[in-house]
């Protein structure tokens, strides 16, 4: 395929249109002879046939545009000028201007150039790129535009371009679509991927060069390795930022190659292109610009680069991709048209090199935040700016002054100030017409009529430059004289003859060197200035600098830039008398170099009342011309942290404080600030001390790399930010950090021990973090133990442990879990801990002393100074056993923080002296267990076996358990253990305890656990335990005690846990809420399936909590008799009381699983859903179950708003809809469906007024009309009958339901027509009446408004006769009824209620209506498929905008696809298949850029396939089959990348399959799994066939084609095909 994309302001769309010419791609051309040329050159870039006009025509005319720039020249020095064919030139004053630019570009430009011209060249640099050889694959394309690349980049730089060495094979073989040697390419598609995956610009160091491309079958492999080989080449942050841009002119193409380097182009290679160069192995230079012979045949198209022209002999300059050749070598094959220097000359307009629809420029330079461009300031470019000055001294500092002065330089010439500059070059001459003078040149003109000389003379007028003749014509007459014509005169005497035209023209030839020009009209843009232009001066630039920064805080009253704005007493001159306004004269530049440059900045908001929106780019800009700046103070409101702050090399000090900045710390900062000694970015607090929202901060970790180089810093201060991850170790290289604040972030993790190098540390503030841990006993070093003053922990709960500091630093450590500063280092800690095991665990443990043989062998096995020594090497913790026939000792050990300590001890036989425990836990700090078990050999005194009271005097908080059973302890519990904070389980079970439960241990927030069981407690159950700070899910076994009197509190009701309380003397009733977890000898039971029971501690009788037990428990025994699926339903024991007040729900609102209450424990929920599905089987006694005998226990709940019982086909089958549901006032959510039901729909639901759910679908059994009363359900929003036996037609009636936004009755037995009512349904959503039997047409009255509103008026009528009816009709009834008066009244206010609902309602229908004109406006979903609808498609449906999903398949609809319906923006699946539907798909709906699916299959569509719905890049299902659709597979369609299948099956169409559709086998970008292109009768099948293989598709069974042919039905339409 020969380059085709271009990329003007149409690219997009010719490129669409040019890739279908991919279908029509001829055979590669063999190669002339083996010996003929060196390699098969014509897989260069995939030639195929196009006429030669389309490639000669632009070029041949753009030749001629450019001769006549340079004619000018020559009528500069008195040459002859030539005929013009045109008058196109001074057609108007735009073409004028357009003329003059051009030709001033072309003329002042050198002659002759080329990017290796090092003579030229910027800066004096070689920007030719090496050259390549591409042997014997169609790589032309990836070698063109790398050498582009390379030249770009080399300009931009200005260096050599061999510097750069950028792989061909990496942006070739690497893109997806899985290229071979031999695939070729597109020149617009390559550039569009140097954009869109930047990271396949790797250099050739990256692992793809010098492999056999031709063998190479796959190169993902290959590419995998580049990117780990390469891994600066990331997408999110690649190498280089290159854009390109299609290139129309002559001239335009000369600027780029002057500017960047090369041109990459299209050339069409002929057979007499070798000729042109024979004998080769000599330099371009050596051979005349090659021009197509007159007889010469098209081989190939090929793609090369531009790097040079001249415009003496109107030839490019071309770099080639096959290799260089020279007469030495002996390889060499001479006939092969390659160069010495892979180079030649083409004339212009030749071979199509330069056509504009494949002639690119190339713009590279290195990624911001690279390498090379660490700062994101670009350095390079602004090394390259010019120096200027002001033209006026009085412009010091104003901005607004749009001209300056620059000395013009040696090569310096007017093209190339004017893109140095960025300036249109027609304005910058004439603002220097003293420089480049006036000069007469001359234009020759024939056969014009009087008009056309006067509009030449009127347009040269129009843009006369000061001092320019009036101009005027010569011309010859047929006698032999002359005569002059102009405006004056008139141009009758020059009428259809020959004239000369004289007027006034620069000469932008002239050498401007060491002149003064004047540069005006910069870009204002932001930055603009600065990236062109620099005043050397720092008195110039440094208050224009400071001036732009006053301008930008906006203020009023600030004062001017002092002349010497370093002089502290030119700053005192502007203070005023006191009490004069304010304004911004306090000395804020507050200090200045030897040389005069500022180097220091104070710009705070007490100075100024209106602070910087942001550090924007004109703030940037100012900031970065004091390029000497060491210190700096800003406010800002918002924006984020500029990396470009890093070029201020020299910064010591900065402090920017903010109100709400986002975005990270810039790491290169880090890089560069290497002398910095204070940072300080932090939140600006309000007026009130607070800061601004929690969205505010600096987010993201601190760059690691701040503290590798950042080591001379004193003071750090990040607080106040939303700063995460773990705190940076590499702070520890930061030796001279004296203060570190870090506070009020989201650092997590621990404090790293590196930091305990930071000697020097003063104040550390980590507080309001998520740091966990403890603080690294590493801190007792020498270098913070003596001089951290402050240290700050508050509010980082995760953290645990001591702080290893001595008291001399003042700590903080609020909400934390620090218990203060450590008593000891770790080694004393440790060592702590061994001397308690020798000196306390004897007497602990050996209270008879005839346990010696287990405490002794404990002690001697680890007799170790340190408990680390106690584990074995590599272990984090370990457990230290000793035994003998008596008994156990078991001690645990475990590492945290880097410490040992002892976190359990448990030992069984022994004996204990009990006054030793306090002692003993104080002096394990990590103590969590202690369980001693049967250590009965007490025999030294009775206060060996008493509970110690000053335990809580010594336990620490990470004492949490203690057991202490079957020991023989004797005495009371102590009271004082209310103390003990921490402790979780208490165990003193077994024992010989008496006295009092105390009070007090009521107040053990920790306590969950407590057992005394079997001891000799006695008296009450403590009625303050209930009211005290115990946790909710305390548990306490007190069995056994048999002193233990009295009954369980009602302040216990909130405990969760088991209370045991066998074999004790408690008696009397158990609160409601403990009927479960209390275990008593005396324990009541009632039998909830009996009567209410005579029970003393409940109040039952008509006890509206005990109703609804009773009535769940007889609902559980019809529904589920097992018990299975309401199993949380079987309690057998229930003590039901009022619940008092405080307390927590009755039993069941808080266990029965299905059943909800209110705040007042009624119950408003009842889930009785898949009973089956859960268990519940219909046995002999369940066999019976219906709703008709459920519906009274039902009314039981009068406060029931939600009743589900879906799902219970095998439960209610048979059961027809009770009635007397209706007298569930409060129902808002009825579900039923799926329970085989039967009968008819009960219409005295319609009272249910509160209801707004109603779903009765999947009850086949429901079989009569939807009721016309159920339009007073004014409340409805959702009403699902789909999949009942509901007949007859849908009533027009439920128009009335304004709040309806639900409507389904799909797969039903309705018939007629939809009702055209329904389009005043203003809160629609979504309308399925799908499989039914409906017929007529689809009502387009729906999106006609004045329709609607008559159908509304008729509505509120008919509702107003119904009320009017139904009030004397219910009259009547109450009358006629006297024997069931009750029944009668119900029943009358029941219709009453409906019809006043239906009035309401309808006026709200009104009301919209009137309003909104139309009702549907909220409709996202209608589906209306499988009936019998016919007529056309609606097109005026195309406002309801918020349609999502239509259905309309499956009818009898005939038309066109409505083209309106293009407006359908959020349409994201459309399903028209199965109709009648004829015409051409219509190009419009490329707006539906959405759409996922589209199904038009089964239709008589026809026309072609729209190259335009190739916008649809979301769809997912494209479904066009079985339609009578022609010509071509759009090529352009590949950009389907969402895609997943496409049927374009038994249709007509023709040609190959597509090429470009071969990237979609690439799975990383697309989702194509299936392409159906079978019967397709018009397809020759084998050419079909070949070119899906060739497309490679299906490589990697990514793809599957169906392409089998012929049905009977393609058979059938074969006379259809086109001959």
């Amino acid at each position: 395929m020969h380059s085709t994309s271009i990329c003007s302001a149409v690219a997009h769309a010719r490129l669409l249109l040019l890739l279908l010419g991919a279908a029509a791609l001829i055979p590669w051309p063999e190669p002339l002879s083996s010996g003929s040329q060196p390699c098969p050159r014509f897989v260069s870039a995939q030639g195929n046939s196009i006429d030669q006009k389309d490639f000669t025509a632009a070029p041949a005319v753009d030749l001629d545009s450019l001769q006549s720039f340079l004619d000018v020249s020559d009528s500069y020095t008195g040459g002859k000028a030539k005929r013009r064919k045109s008058n196109a030139a001074f057609a108007d004053v735009l073409s004028f201007q357009q003329t003059q630019l051009q030709t001033y570009y072309v003329n002042s430009a050198p002659r002759e150039y080329g990017s290796f011209m090092v003579n030229l060249t910027p800066g004096g640099k070689n920007f030719l790129p090496k050259v390549r050889n591409q042997k014997n694959c169609g790589t032309c394309v990836a070698h063109a535009v790398g050498a582009a690349l390379e030249a770009a980049v080399a300009a931009a730089l200005q260096e050599d371009a061999v510097n750069w060495d950028i792989s061909p094979q990496s942006l070739y073989y690497c893109t997806p679509g899985g290229r071979t040697c031999a695939t070729g390419w597109d020149i617009a598609d390559a550039l569009e991927m140097v954009v869109q995956k930047p990271e396949l610009v790797r250099p050739t160091t990256c692992g793809l060069s010098g492999l056999s491309e031709p063998d190479i079958g796959s190169w993902d492999g290959i590419c995998a390795s580049a990117s780990t080989k390469c891994p600066f080449t990331d997408k999110s942050r690649p190498w280089l930022k290159c854009s390109y841009k299609s290139l129309s002119t002559f001239w335009q193409i000369q600027q780029h190659v002057r500017n960047h380097g090369a041109v990459v182009t299209r050339m069409i290679v002929y057979d007499d292109f070798k000729n042109n160069f024979q004998p080769s192995g000599r330099p371009h230079t050596a051979y005349p610009p090659y021009t197509v012979g007159d007889r010469a045949k098209k081989l190939y198209g090929h793609a090369v680069a531009i790097v040079g022209y001249n415009n003496t002999d109107y030839s490019w300059t071309i770099l080639n991709s096959w290799g260089k050749c020279n007469e030495t070598a002996k390889d060499c094959e001479f006939d092969t048209g390659i160069t010495a220097d892979g180079m030649f000359k083409i004339a212009m307009g030749a071979s199509s090199v330069g056509s504009p629809e494949d002639t690119y420029g190339i713009v590279c330079e290195p990624q911001a935040g690279t390498d090379l461009d660490p700062h994101y300031v670009q350095p390079w470019s602004r090394q390259q700016r010019k120096p200027v000055t002001l033209l006026s001294a009085n412009d010091r500092t104003n901005l607004s002054a749009t001209c300056y002065g620059y000395t013009a330089q040696p090569g310096d010439t007017a093209a190339s100030l004017a893109d140095a500059f960025l300036v249109d070059l027609r304005l910058f001459a004439r603002d220097n017409v003293d420089v480049w003078t006036l000069t007469t040149v001359t234009d020759v003109f024939e056969g014009n009529t009087t008009a056309e000389l006067q509009s030449i003379v009127d347009t040269v007028k129009s843009v006369k430059l000061p001092g320019a003749i009036e101009p005027y014509f010569v011309c010859n007459k047929t006698d032999g004289t002359t005569a002059r014509c102009d405006s004056t005169g008139g141009f009758g005497a020059c009428l259809g003859i020959n004239c000369t035209f004289f007027y006034s023209e620069q000469d932008v030839r002239i050498d401007p060197a060491g002149k003064l020009l004047r540069v005006c009209n910069i870009s204002s843009a932001p930055g603009q200035f600065e990236k062109v232009a620099y005043f050397q001066d720092p008195k110039i630039s440094q208050p224009r600098a400071l001036r732009s920064m006053l301008d930008i805080l906006s203020q009023s009253k600030v004062g001017p830039v002092p002349e010497n704005y370093c002089s502290e007493a030119e700053w005192e001159k502007f203070n005023g008398p006191v009490g004069r306004a304010p304004t911004f004269t306090d000395r804020w530049v507050k200090s200045c170099d030897a040389d005069g440059y500022v180097t220091e900045l104070d710009i705070s908001i007490t100075k100024v009342q209106e602070i910087a929106k942001s550090i924007d780019t004109t703030m940037l800009n100012a900031l970065l011309t004091l390029e000497k700046l060491e210190k700096v103070y800003l406010v800002v409101k918002e924006g984020e942290l500029p990396p470009q702050l890093g070029a201020l090399t020299a910064m010591n000090s900065i402090k920017i404080s903010y109100k709400c900045m986002s975005g990270l710390l810039p790491t290169n900062w880090g890089r560069s600030w290497r002398n910095i000694q204070y940072l300080s970015i932090t939140q600006y607090p309000s007026d009130d001390g607070s800061s601004e929202d929690v969205g505010c901060g600096i987010i993201g970790q601190v760059p690691t790399v701040w503290g590798g180089q950042m080591k001379p810093m004193l003071v750090l201060d990040l607080s106040g930010n939303a700063l995460t991850g773990p705190l940076p170790t590499t702070f520890s290289a930061m030796a001279q950090m004296q203060e570190l604040y870090l506070q009020n972030n989201r650092f997590d993790n621990k404090i790293p021990r590196q930091w305990k190098m930071l000697s020097r540390l003063t104040h550390l503030d980590l507080s309001g973090n998520l740091l966990t841990g403890a603080v690294p006993l590493d801190f007792d070093g020498p270098g913070l133990t003596y001089g951290l003053e402050v240290f700050r922990l508050d509010d980082n709960r995760g953290m645990t442990g001591c702080v290893p500091l001595g008291s001399f630093t003042r700590l903080s450590y609020s909400n934390t879990g620090i218990t203060g500063l450590c008593s000891a280092t770790r080694l004393s800690i440790e060592a702590g801990q061994v001397q308690v095991v020798n000196k306390l665990l004897s007497p602990l443990l050996n209270a008879d002393g005839n346990w010696t043989n287990v405490v002794t062998q404990f002690i001697n096995r680890n007799n170790a100074a340190y408990l680390k020594e106690w584990i074995t090497n590599g272990q984090s913790n370990g457990l230290i056993p000793a035994n003998d026939a008596r008994g156990t000792l078991t001690m645990a050990l475990t590492i945290i923080d880097g410490t040992t300590y002892i976190t359990s001890v448990r030992c069984t036989g022994g004996g204990m002296d009990l006054s030793v425990l306090p002692a003993f836990v104080k002096g394990l700090p990590r103590l969590d267990t202690f369980s001693c078990i049967d250590c009965t050999f007490n025999t030294r005194n009775a206060t060996a076996s008493s509970l110690p009271a000053n335990l809580r005097d010594f336990a620490h908080a990470y004492f949490k358990t203690l057991t202490i059973g079957r020991s023989r302890v004797v005495g009371k519990v102590p009271a004082s253990w209310g103390g003990l904070q921490y402790l979780t389980k208490l165990e003193l079970y077994n024992n010989s305890l008496t006295g009092l439960l105390p009070a007090e241990l009521g107040n053990m927030p920790s306590l969950t656990s407590l057992n005394l069981a079997f001891n000799r407690l006695r008296g009450n159950l403590p009625q303050a335990w209930g009211t005290g700070r115990l946790p909710s899910d305390f548990q306490i076994e007190a069995t056994g005690n048999t002193g233990l009197t009295g009954s369980v509190p009602s302040t216990w009701a909130r405990f969760t846990g088991s209370i045991r309380l066998e074999k004790t003397d408690i008696k009397g009733c158990v609160p409601d809420q403990l009927v479960y977890s209390v275990y008593k000898d005396d324990r009541a039971t009632i039998d909830m399936e009996d009567a209410p029971p005579n029970d003393p501690c409940s109040a039952l009788a008509g006890n509206p909590y005990y109703t609804q037990v009773v009535t769940l428990r007889a609902m559980r025994n019809m529904l589920d008799p097992n018990g299975t699926a309401l199993d949380s339903w079987k309690n057998s024991t229930e003590f039901v009381v009022v619940p008092e007040p405080g307390l927590v729900p009755p039993f069941h609102c808080r266990t029965y699983v299905g059943v909800k209450c209110d705040a007042t424990n009624k119950v408003i929920e009842l889930d009785l859903s898949k009973l089956a599905a859960k268990g519940a089987v219909r046995t002999a006694k369940a066999s019976t179950v219906n709703l008709v005998k459920l519906a009274p226990m039902l009314l039981n709940f009068p406060q029931l708003q939600v009743l589900n019982m879906s799902g219970n086909a095998a439960v209610f089958q048979g059961s027809s809809i009770p009635a007397a549901l209706n007298k569930l006032k409060q129902l808002k959510r009825l579900d039923m469906s799926g329970c085989g039901l039967t009968g008819p729909l009960p219409g005295a639901l319609a009272s249910l007024q509160n209801l707004e759910l109603l779903d009765l679908s999947m009850n086949a059994g429901l079989s009569s009309r939807i009721p016309d009363i159920w339009a007073g359900m004014s409340s409805l929003r959702y009403l699902d009958l789909s999949q009942t036996g509901v007949t007859g037609p849908p009533p027009e009636s439920l128009a009335a339901l304004q709040q309806l936004q639900v409507l389904q009755a799909a797969n039903t037995k309705l018939t007629g027509q939809i009702p055209a009512a329904y389009g005043i349904l203003g809160s629609l959503t979504e309308l399925d009446f799908s499989n039914a039997n409906l017929v007529g047409s689809i009502p387009g009255a729906w999106a006609d408004a004045t329709v609607l509103r008559r159908i509304a008026v008729g509505q509120l009528q008919h509702a107003q006769r119904q009320l009017q009816q139904a009030a004397a009709g219910d009259a009547a009834l109450i009358k006629s009824t006297e024997a069931d008066e009750k029944y009668a009244v119900e029943s009358a206010l029941t219709n009453m209620n409906v019809a006043l609902a239906k009035l309401e309602s309808a006026g709200g229908a009104v009301e919209v209506s009137s309003s909104s004109g139309l009702g549907l406006l909220q409709l996202q979903v209608l589906r209306l498929q499988g009936n019998k609808l016919a007529g056309s498609i609606p097109g005026g449906f195309a406002v309801l905008s918020e349609l999502r999903e239509v259905s309309l398949a499956r009818n009898r609809l005939v038309g066109p696809l409505p083209v309106q319906w293009a407006a359908l923006r959020k349409l994201q699946m459309l399903d028209l298949s199965r109709n009648n539907l004829t015409g051409r798909p219509p190009l419009q709906w490329a707006r539906l850029s959405v759409l996922q699916t589209l199904d038009l299959s089964r239709n008589r569509l026809s026309g072609q396939l729209q190259s335009t719905w190739a916008s649809m890049v979301n769809v997912q299902q494209l479904s066009l089959g079985d339609n009578l659709l022609t010509g071509t597979i759009p090529g352009v369609w590949f950009s389907m990348k969402s895609a997943v299948k496409i049927d374009l099956s038994l249709n007509l169409l023709t040609g190959k399959f597509p090429a470009t559709w071969g990237a979609m086998a690439d799975r990383a970008t697309y989702k194509l799994r299936a392409v159906d292109v079978s019967d397709n009768v018009c397809m020759t099948q084998s050419v079909l066939a070949g070119s899906v293989k060739d497309s490679g598709i299906e490589r990697g069974a990514a793809v599957t084609v169906a392409l089998s042919c012929c049905s009977s039905a393609a058979t059938a339409k074969a006379p259809l095909c086109k001959k």
